[in-house]
Protein backbone atom coordinates (compact mmCIF):
# COMPACT_ATOMS: atom_id res chain seq x y z
CA UNK A 1 0.00 0.00 0.00
CA UNK A 2 2.81 2.44 0.82
CA UNK A 3 4.51 1.62 -2.50
CA UNK A 4 1.32 2.51 -4.34
CA UNK A 5 1.01 5.80 -2.46
CA UNK A 6 4.65 6.58 -3.22
CA UNK A 7 4.07 5.88 -6.92
CA UNK A 8 1.00 8.14 -6.93
CA UNK A 9 3.01 10.91 -5.24
CA UNK A 10 5.79 10.52 -7.83
CA UNK A 11 3.29 10.75 -10.70
CA UNK A 12 1.66 13.85 -9.19
CA UNK A 13 5.09 15.47 -8.78
CA UNK A 14 5.90 14.70 -12.43
CA UNK A 15 2.60 16.27 -13.54
CA UNK A 16 3.41 19.36 -11.47
CA UNK A 17 6.81 19.64 -13.19
CA UNK A 18 5.18 19.29 -16.62
CA UNK A 19 2.60 21.97 -15.82
CA UNK A 20 5.34 24.32 -14.61
CA UNK A 21 7.39 23.73 -17.75
CA UNK A 22 4.70 23.73 -20.43
CA UNK A 23 1.94 25.73 -18.78
CA UNK A 24 -1.20 25.83 -20.85
CA UNK A 25 0.39 25.17 -24.24
CA UNK A 26 -1.61 23.92 -27.19
CA UNK A 27 0.45 21.73 -29.51
CA UNK A 28 -2.30 21.73 -32.15
CA UNK A 29 -2.45 25.49 -32.78
CA UNK A 30 0.23 27.56 -34.49
CA UNK A 31 0.85 30.77 -32.53
CA UNK A 32 3.22 32.39 -35.05
CA UNK A 33 0.68 35.08 -35.96
CA UNK A 34 0.28 36.00 -32.26
CA UNK A 35 3.90 37.10 -31.99
CA UNK A 36 5.63 36.83 -28.62
CA UNK A 37 3.74 34.71 -26.09
CA UNK A 38 4.99 34.71 -22.48
CA UNK A 39 6.18 31.29 -21.20
CA UNK A 40 5.46 29.52 -24.47
CA UNK A 41 6.93 26.12 -25.20
CA UNK A 42 9.00 26.28 -28.37
CA UNK A 43 8.36 23.89 -31.23
CA UNK A 44 9.69 23.93 -34.77
CA UNK A 45 6.92 24.40 -37.30
CA UNK A 46 7.43 22.74 -40.65
CA UNK A 47 4.29 24.10 -42.36
CA UNK A 48 3.99 27.82 -41.43
CA UNK A 49 5.15 30.47 -43.88
CA UNK A 50 6.03 34.11 -43.30
CA UNK A 51 3.68 36.86 -44.49
CA UNK A 52 5.06 36.70 -48.04
CA UNK A 53 4.51 32.93 -48.26
CA UNK A 54 8.10 32.67 -49.45
CA UNK A 55 9.92 30.91 -46.65
CA UNK A 56 9.05 28.81 -43.64
CA UNK A 57 8.41 30.89 -40.55
CA UNK A 58 9.71 28.27 -38.11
Amino acid sequence: CSELLEQIDDEEAELDRERALYGNCDTDTCTYAQGYVHRQALFVCMTCYNNNNEQLAG
